[in-house]
């Protein structure tokens, strides 16, 4: 249950001056690639901010090759220590099995097949549970709100009932919390625009319940309302130019502008009798203009 935001005191009941100005706080989407992967993309990032709470300050989730391997190796890897942590209490590999189900929901084969980039089709599309099984050794807990059950319609009272735990046996206590939004089978990240940048994580207790509330708001005001099919609620994602390209592509720019600029002077140098354009010198008489042109020109 979400805890009710503190009362705010009025201003009227100490002297002016002496209160800060409320703190500026707005919800927003930071975008995931959108590959069919978008769950693992989803997942490097949270592993990044569990090291660097400003990994994404500027907006922008790197989405690269590199990450998505590297995360998709963690969840397979923390899914072995999880089940041979339980090994010895079990006497066949059918036991073992039915606690790996127990604990996924699925049989570990499915599993397997999706976290290690196999799966084909929807079947590809990670989990939930793959984003706990990522984070079952971290201090962040993804809290996941699944738009399918809001629209611009729903009672704010009730916005709270999107909101899923990524939860997986045997994991860390968590302190800190990272928002998933989980729209028309995709993952975004669910962040707060503040005056110090995008914050993305969040301590348990009123600052995650503050930040929740406002971005299950920003949520149902980007949704249309119940029986419309519902659009995006944030832009695509796009790969940001490295600093080495956009100079190349500024470098670039400036000497097409410098060229443009000179094709321009050299199709309009002034000659006797008229303008010198694109090889054709224009004449202007009294009664019509008329343009010789000196390669088709028979008397020349």
């Amino acid at each position: 249950m979400l805890t009710p935001p503190a009362p705010v005191r009025s201003p009227s009941s100490s002297p002016v001056g002496t209160l800060p100005p409320p703190p500026t706080l707005a919800a927003g989407i930071v975008s995931i690639k959108a590959d069919g992967d978008c769950c693992f993309h989803l997942a490097g990032v949270v592993g990044k901010l569990c090291t660097d709470s400003l990994a994404v300050a500027d907006g922008y989730a790197a989405c690269s090759n590199d990450t998505i391997t590297q995360a998709r190796a963690r969840i397979l890897e923390n899914f072995t220590k999880l089940t041979q942590s339980k090994q010895e209490f079990f006497t066949s590999s059918e036991e073992q099995e039915g606690h790996a189900i127990t604990l996924l929901g699925e049989s570990s084969s499915i599993f397997i097949e999706r976290v290690s980039g196999k799966a084909v089709g929807e079947a590809r599309l990670g989990t939930n549970t793959d984003l706990a099984m990522f984070t079952w050794q971290e201090n962040v807990r993804v809290m996941v709100v699944n738009t399918c059950t809001i629209s611009r319609d729903t009672a704010d009272e009730v916005l709270d009932k999107a909101v899923q735990y990524a939860a997986a046996a045997g994991e860390r206590d968590k302190t800190r919390m990272v928002c998933a939004i989980l729209h028309k089978k995709h993952y975004d990240l669910g962040v707060l625009h503040t005056a110090e940048g995008i914050q993305a994580v969040f301590q348990v207790g009123e600052e995650w319940d503050n930040a929740i509330r406002l971005i299950l708001r920003f949520i149902k005001a980007k949704l249309l309302p119940t029986g419309q099919a519902q659009c995006l609620i944030c832009p695509r994602w796009k790969e940001r130019k490295q600093e080495s390209e956009v100079k190349a592509c500024a470098d670039l720019s400036g000497v097409r502008t410098r060229s443009t600029r000179a094709q321009v002077i050299a199709r309009e140098l002034p000659v006797e009798g008229g303008t010198l354009t694109r090889g054709k010198t224009k004449h202007t008489t009294r009664r019509d203009t008329h343009t010789h042109t000196k390669q088709h020109n028979p008397h020349t």
